[in-house]
């Protein structure tokens, strides 16, 4: 079953969140593993357009206007993978299932009492409890994006102020609980999206990383950001040393990128956190591919049991 969900997640996310923009450019061959490399990211760009009749809203730049698995790209250099950044999240809180920590069927009610998880509200919105953790691993629980909410005292989505901010930190700053939150308010339950009985939606991935959190820290009697969390259980046994959940603005040493027509560069983490705010590598993230596929880590020892 965790097999199964794995790579549902990874699917899921090559589906709707590419890794580079949208392009009319001859696709030439890549220094690492060309065929694949190419193909995949051909293939997420075709499916994204496909899906939602829109470009790849992450462009990733070398310099010359070549884009990422074009000419030239250095496949050890770092660039923000948005929300591939998922299939990280995903996999923590699988390897958590598998140490015990909680179950595919626990509730979001249920584990918000047990463990204290703050997700921002007094109360739940009616039907909200239920939820289970599967659901919200396969985008299931009909909560809507965070990203289409309207913070307290602005007439903005959360998205367009972000937009506005170029990427920057927001004032008010926004908490990882606000953002769940925003989420479970912005009109809950939402409508399915045909024919997937469900919605795809930042808030499941940022629920989950509380809910890990907590868990955690009660479960062990140490308290650690997910980025830690991250390192300590997916990143370093999956041999990704080039990979880490960023935890501030800066992009020293990362390749500038793009977002809706602006060009990103130091970029606030707070706002995508574990559904997009991931830093990689090519080499890391077609590592990370065959894992998923295989199951199997570096030294020979499985990622889930």
């Amino acid at each position: 079953m965790h097999d199964r969900l794995a790579t549902c997640l990874c699917v899921l996310v090559l589906l709707f969140s590419p890794l580079a923009a949208w392009s009319a450019d001859t696709y030439s061959a890549n220094p690492l593993a060309p065929s694949l490399a190419d193909d995949l990211l051909i293939t997420i760009q075709d499916n994204h357009f496909a899906l939602t009749g829109i470009p790849s809203n992450a462009g990733l730049i070398q310099g010359g206007g070549i884009t990422l698995s074009g000419e030239g790209t250095n496949p050890a250099a770092q660039f923000r993978i948005g929300s591939q950044s998922k299939t990280f999240t995903g996999t923590v809180i699988l390897k958590m299932i598998d140490q015990g920590y909680f179950k595919l069927t626990d509730t979001l009610g249920a584990l918000q009492q047990k463990y204290g998880v703050d997700l921002g509200m007094a109360a739940l919105p009616a039907g909200a409890e239920s939820i289970t953790v599967k659901q919200l691993l396969n985008m299931s629980s009909r909560i809507p994006n965070y990203m289409a909410g309207t913070r307290t005292g602005s007439t903005s989505t959360l998205w367009d102020e972000w937009i506005a901010a170029s990427y920057q930190a927001l004032t008010p700053t926004v908490t990882h609980a606000e953002l769940a939150a925003l989420g479970l308010t912005a009109g809950y339950p939402q409508i399915p999206n045909p024919p997937f009985q469900g919605s795809y939606s930042n808030t499941n991935a940022v629920i989950l990383s509380l809910i890990g959190e907590a868990a955690y820290a009660a479960e062990t009697g140490t308290t650690k950001t997910f980025a830690q969390i991250l390192d300590e259980l997916v990143f370093t046994p999956a041999g990704l040393t080039g990979t880490y959940l960023a935890m501030d603005p800066s992009s020293a040493g990362i390749i500038p990128g793009s977002e809706s027509g602006q060009t990103i560069t130091d970029m606030d983490p707070t706002i995508p956190w574990t559904s997009g705010a991931v830093v990689s590598t090519l080499e890391d993230q077609l590592k990370w591919i065959e894992i998923l596929k295989t199951n199997i880590l570096p030294g020979g020892g499985q990622l889930l049991s």
